[in-house]
């Protein structure tokens, strides 16, 4: 009935961005068509600012909570040794 085929076959992700990302591959064909992705002509999609596989809305983390990771970071550092 129906034969095997080599067609490119998308990993389950829980992580909304990264099966954005999924899908953006998908459309492109599938397989590793970074190249394709980052030069996505499809400007008007819904997805295309999350193609890359990150949230471009996404703040980065202000000074106090790099300071705060940095501390438990040496913390577990020191913990180990």
């Amino acid at each position: 009935m129906g034969e095997a085929t080599d067609r490119w076959i998308p990993e389950k992700k829980t992580n909304p961005v990264k099966a954005i990302r999924e899908m953006c591959i998908e459309c492109m064909g599938g397989g590793r068509p970074s190249e394709l992705i980052l030069h996505c002509p499809s400007k008007e999609c819904a997805l295309y600012e999350f193609r890359l596989g990150k949230n471009p809305y996404r703040k980065p983390p202000s000074e106090k909570k790099l300071a705060s990771a940095m501390e438990n970071m040496i913390k577990l550092q020191i913990g180990k040794a």
